[in-house]
């Protein structure tokens, strides 16, 4: 499926910068589709987004990487209950807190 293509390609350290980048506008675009946003929460993938997100992914890191995942995760998030307990469960709020202070 496109979702987890999109994932491997973003986890992958094999990826360029450029590659995650379009991996996330790929991905932000299948998540706006209910149906995708359930399967992105099931992919297992919701602790490496907040890593990349939070710049302690040993990979992807960049300010335009972490900004593309934060609207990622934002997209999934929406009207989808089970994404919002795991991220939330994951330290989503944390992460959030965490870039604020910085």
């Amino acid at each position: 499926s496109l979702v987890k293509e999109a994932v491997e390609i973003i986890q992958s350290p094999n990826s360029t910068a450029r590659d995650a980048e379009e991996a996330l506008e790929l991905l932000d675009d299948a998540l706006s589709q209910i149906d995708n946003a359930q399967n992105f929460g099931k992919t297992g993938c919701l602790p490496t987004m907040l890593q990349i997100a939070n710049g302690t992914h040993p990979t992807q890191g960049t300010l335009e990487i972490r900004g593309l995942v934060l609207k990622v995760l934002g997209t999934a998030m929406q009207n989808n209950p089970p994404v919002q307990v795991e991220l939330t469960r994951e330290g989503l709020l944390q992460v959030l807190g965490q870039m604020a202070e910085r």
